[in-house]
């Protein structure tokens, strides 16, 4: 599983997901989301059980934890970090785990600036190009390596096994 921690204005959620989705977001993102509520509803065109189980994990999460009572989510965290679920940044703990990469990688998404940062990509290819889709015909289950956005016109340096790409969108 890949993390993939988005920024809007009114707050920071972070997920774990299968790595086939970074796609997906980048294309929710292309498309012009603008907050997590965005993303989870346009996502739902591309696969929508996996935004169902966001949306309904997002919900069980803010039952039980709020800006001055974070005890639910530090246990689960204590517990098992990849098994606590979708997530809202709500203190320095929780900021700490939505920066940080897992076996696969992380990716944050900063709506309000229209960024897209790779922190950390971990696959046994990682070299560009490939297009990405952002169309509704796009299939976001088609396996792929790495990503160029033709529409934007960034470039990556890829190394062996890192890629660290800084995107704008604009």
């Amino acid at each position: 599983m890949m993390r993939f921690t988005i920024v809007d204005d009114r707050s920071t959620t972070s997920f774990l997901a299968p790595p086939h989705i970074l796609k997906a977001i980048t294309a929710c993102c292309a498309r012009g989301a603008s907050s997590i509520r965005g993303v989870l509803s346009m996502l739902a065109e591309y696969d929508a059980i996996l935004a169902t189980q966001i949306k309904d994990r997002l919900a069980v999460f803010r039952e039980h934890n709020t800006n001055s009572d974070t005890g639910w989510i530090r246990a689960r965290l204590d517990q098992a970090p990849d098994e606590a679920g979708p997530f809202d940044v709500l203190d320095e703990r929780t900021r700490r785990v939505s920066l940080e990469p897992t076996r696969l990688g992380l990716v944050v998404f900063n709506l309000p600036a229209r960024r897209i940062v790779q922190v950390q990509i971990r696959m046994r290819t990682c070299s560009a190009p490939i297009a990405a889709e952002c169309g509704a015909t796009a299939s976001p289950r088609r396996r792929f390596t790495a990503i160029r956005f033709p529409l934007i016109g960034a470039s990556f340096r890829s190394g062996a096994c890192y890629c660290r790409p800084f995107v704008v969108l604009s």
